[in-house]
């Protein structure tokens, strides 16, 4: 198999695509580019247009399900690891904003923490092999609170037993292992 007909630049920057599980929130598409979220605009469309992705509101993409996996193939081992941990770095700096606009902005919010399930929960699993426990416990944390009123309990026993694996971890009685037992309680 092979891309539909792209403009080779945009066939080269649909490679950052890979690391992406179900969609990809444009302004987190152009953080892995490094590029400004305007000219990321051009590539979504391309992508739209040529039926890998389709437009579902508040700047997210859902990417055709083969892309992902297709895109990977082409790549060594550094270029993958590389794009996924430019990946978790925008991912993580989503999550903040989706916790933050909680309060700003609830509806939105909610519909991107549902379209973003699958890389939030992604982003936790790698996480707990690459983060220390504090940081873990935190991102963890900020997932469950963005699940906690969306009904999604799948997801949401995930980010806790994410969290009280990390939280194990933690040696002593610090503040973000008194913040985890609070977030058990609360």
């Amino acid at each position: 198999p092979s891309l539909p007909p792209l403009h080779p630049e945009s066939r080269e920057r649909a490679k950052a695509l890979a690391p992406f599980h179900g969609g990809a929130h444009i302004i987190v598409l152009a953080q892995v580019l490094g590029e400004e979220p305007e000219k990321t605009a051009g590539l979504a469309r391309q992508l739209i247009e040529v039926g890998l992705a389709e437009h579902m509101g508040d700047n997210h993409l859902r990417l055709d399900p083969a892309l992902p996996s297709y895109l990977l193939r082409g790549m060594d081992e550094g270029e993958r690891e590389s794009l996924r941990e430019h990946w978790a770095e925008a991912m993580a700096r989503l999550t903040v904003f989706l916790y933050q606009q909680r309060g700003q902005d609830a509806g939105l919010s909610s519909r991107l923490t549902i379209l973003e399930l699958p890389n939030l929960l992604t982003l936790l699993r790698r996480a707990e092999d690459r983060l220390l426990p504090e940081e873990v416990v935190s991102l963890a944390g900020l997932v469950e609170r963005l699940l906690s009123s969306l009904g999604q309990p799948r997801a949401m026993a995930e980010a806790v037993a994410v969290r009280e694996r990390a939280a194990r971890k933690l040696a002593g009685w610090g503040d973000v292992q008194f913040l985890a037992g609070h977030a058990e309680l609360g």
